[in-house]
């Protein structure tokens, strides 16, 4: 999340982050995202590693996408 901050500042960082709490708030989807990593039969809870690996290389994907044209350089300030 701070890689969003960095490249698209406070109003792009603060977009994603609304976008995220908002969908959070909507119980079939996150019922379905709990559903995606984690299965709960009576006391027994099994965690879907294949489904979480898959999601942690989208994720460094992504955020590769994001930052390899970012400058490392700050800009002057008027």
């Amino acid at each position: 999340m701070g890689s969003l901050f960095y490249r698209f500042g406070l109003i792009g960082g603060g977009s994603v982050v609304a976008v995220f709490l908002i969908l959070n708030l909507i119980a079939n989807i996150r019922n379905w995202l709990i559903g995606l990593f984690i299965e709960i039969q009576d006391y027994l809870i099994t965690f879907d590693f294949l489904n979480s690996v898959l999601f942690l290389l989208i994720t460094i994907f992504t955020i590769w996408l994001i930052l390899r044209k970012a400058s490392t350089i700050a800009k002057p300030i008027r």
